[in-house]
């Protein structure tokens, strides 16, 4: 039946009945010759069939699968009454070789009647998501989860090569992911049972904890290593904002400076930020500074040295940066977040 909504052939009789009626109540004395009646009411129906079927041919080249009569007349699907510029943006040409007649790899979707895909075993692959509630997102991240669990499986099985073996690691904030993709309840998961599997899920206490600091206590870390990370956590805790940076940028160098600090003396995320919360950032960044210079950390000095020993114009705007980097620090005060970041006993990284 697929085949009678693509090619509109089912507008074909009721067009071809209302001329035939039309034709026929025409008032008298008006003539029409029988070769022109024949195609009026025969000819013409047909120009509507091939306007849809040809339609439906550039919809199903975009990955369309709904032929019905709401699809096509665009009432099903809204996206159809986009300007063309629109659709070419968001159904644009697939590489021939990210396109398989069959799915394999990281499966995207569906394009010109082929699967569009990432290949697993390259170069590690980055993508971000976005999209309106219930677009999809869920679906496709965990379209991707199955293929490698499946390819996984099937390698186990010895039916394909064994290629590099997959360990999960998923942050599900709401704690609802991992349910659908294990098939389990949030309350039955267990850290020490899926070490393959390692779910960081703030509102499951029996979840992963996270490592912020993993980069700085491996036991190989160099200098170089520590400063960049300090400084990636910092960018992505404190996010500039409107057109004058001035105060995000600095509180992102004073949370930088203060993380080098406590790392180097051994401490975790987790007590620096609430120190930092806690104390007035005046006080503190001139005890820091201070004992700094005792132990000739440079990279602390650099980094704070300036906000220290300034006048009161230059203290209101440290007040400023303060209240800043507090507000984008106040997240830390969830009890969750702080069991997932400290109290955990089963972190990952």
């Amino acid at each position: 039946m697929k085949w009678i909504w693509f090619t509109g052939i089912w507008t074909y009789p009721t067009l071809v009945l209302f001329l035939r009626f039309a034709v026929n109540e025409l008032p008298q004395g008006v003539d029409i010759p029988s070769l022109t009646q024949l195609l009026i009411v025969w000819g013409i129906p047909l120009i509507y069939p091939i306007i849809i079927t040809w339609t439906n041919i550039e919809r199903q080249q975009r990955g369309q699968t709904d032929f019905s009569f709401a699809a096509t007349y665009g009432l099903a699907i809204k996206d159809e009454r986009h300007s063309k510029a629109y659709l070419d943006a968001a159904y644009p040409d697939i590489p021939a070789q990210y396109a398989s007649k069959i799915p394999t790899g990281l499966v995207l979707g569906k394009h010109k009647g082929k699967y569009a895909y990432c290949p697993i075993d390259k170069d590690g692959i980055n993508a971000f998501c976005v999209g309106t509630p219930g677009s999809g997102k869920s679906v496709l991240l965990l379209g991707w989860l199955y293929s490698m669990m499946f390819r996984n499986e099937i390698a186990k099985k010895g039916h394909s090569k064994p290629g590099r073996p997959y360990n999960y690691f998923l942050v599900d904030i709401k704690g609802e992911l991992f349910e659908r993709l294990l098939g389990i309840k949030a309350q039955d998961y267990k850290a020490e049972e899926h070490k393959d599997f390692q779910v960081v899920a703030p509102a499951v206490e029996s979840s992963y904890g996270y490592d912020v600091f993993y980069k700085i206590h491996r036991e190989d870390v160099t200098e170089t290593e520590i400063i960049k990370a300090v400084m990636d956590i910092a960018d992505a805790l404190v996010v500039a904002t409107g057109d004058n940076p001035y105060f995000s940028d600095n509180a992102k160098k004073i949370l930088s400076g203060v993380l080098y600090y406590f790392a180097k003396l051994g401490y975790d995320i987790l007590p620096i930020i609430p120190t930092l919360m806690r104390t007035n950032l005046n006080e503190l960044l001139t005890a820091i500074v201070a004992d700094a210079e005792e132990q000739n950390m440079g990279v602390v000095l650099d980094k704070l040295k300036n906000f220290t020993g300034v006048g009161k114009e230059d203290n209101e705007s440290i007040a400023d940066i303060e209240t800043t980097l507090k507000t984008y620090l106040e997240v830390f005060s969830y009890p969750e977040l702080q069991w997932t970041l400290h109290g955990n006993p089963n972190k990952t990284s």
